[in-house]
């Protein structure tokens, strides 16, 4: 939003034409797209328009090009483009017109890379190794409960491959609590699932999970991006309505002056 703000738009977003040109989806650019819509929110109206490209048909080729550009993506968010390129290359297509599932992305599971691809492939997402490319690929097999988390954290690949050591499930999802909660290193979750005791680590995570061991600043840090993340997509007028039917006045006027105070905060840190 600062960049934005200060330096004007430098990439047109690219959107797909739908119904006849009223109405158009966003392809890539979604970022930008919301950044104009929180400074036409906050800052003004000189920020109501948006430079865009319409292409007649979406490519997950040009969208994985938009997302390796991003720095801190999460493993899961890797592998789903992966599944994205790779299924593409059969002929299976994401329906942009329904919500789509997990299940979607772990047919990729199914499929290997067709003879002569794997070089282009892996450029498209970031000119990864071999190695690497099939560790992501397995981490389809994970259960929906860590995909959100691996989402929600930014957890990396080298701390995940080793929950698929794990065979029973919800072993799987409590270790990846646990990696959160303490900050577990790739080795020490390693080290955990190769030592055979990992019920017992479990264990004493669990009475770890019930200690007020964080700061109030450290809890909201905590859940304040993946609940930020969702902001874009929520109406904000039932949330505006529950937050002042569940709250006093003051309290609520209290809470948006901290907001401005985050957000100038979060404005100055992206300038520095």
């Amino acid at each position: 939003g600062a960049t934005i703000r200060h330096g004007g738009q430098v990439s047109p977003i690219t959107v797909v034409e739908l119904d006849g040109g009223t109405t158009y989806r966003i392809e890539t650019g979604e970022r930008r797209y919301w950044a104009y819509h929180w400074l036409t929110t906050w800052v003004g109206d000189e920020f109501d328009q948006i430079q865009c490209i319409v292409v007649e048909q979406a490519s997950p080729w040009r969208q994985a090009a938009e997302n390796t550009s991003r720095e801190g993506l999460s493993a899961m968010a890797i592998a789903r483009q992966l599944a994205t390129l790779l299924l593409d290359l059969y002929g299976i297509e994401l329906d942009y017109t329904r919500p789509i599932s997990n299940d979607w992305y772990r047919q990729a599971l199914d499929y290997r890379v067709p003879r002569g691809e794997g070089p282009n492939l892996r450029a498209a997402l970031g000119g990864m190794e071999r190695v690497q490319f099939h560790r992501l690929q397995a981490l389809l097999r994970l259960p929906d409960p860590i995909w959100e988390l691996a989402d929600r954290f930014r957890l990396e690949e080298k701390r995940l491959r080793y929950v698929l050591k794990v065979e029973d499930e919800t072993q799987q999802v409590e270790l990846v609590r646990a990696i959160i909660d303490q900050n577990l290193s790739a080795e020490r979750v390693q080290q955990i699932v190769e030592s055979g005791r990992l019920a017992d680590f479990l264990e004493g995570a669990d009475r770890y999970h019930g200690q007020s061991y964080k700061t109030t600043a450290e809890r909201v840090a905590d859940r304040w991006a993946g609940l930020a993340g969702q902001i874009p997509k929520a109406d904000l007028g039932m949330v505006a309505d529950r937050w002042l039917s569940r709250q006093t006045t003051d309290e609520v006027r209290e809470q948006v002056a901290t907001l401005y105070e985050l957000l100038e905060i979060v404005e100055r840190r992206l300038d520095d």
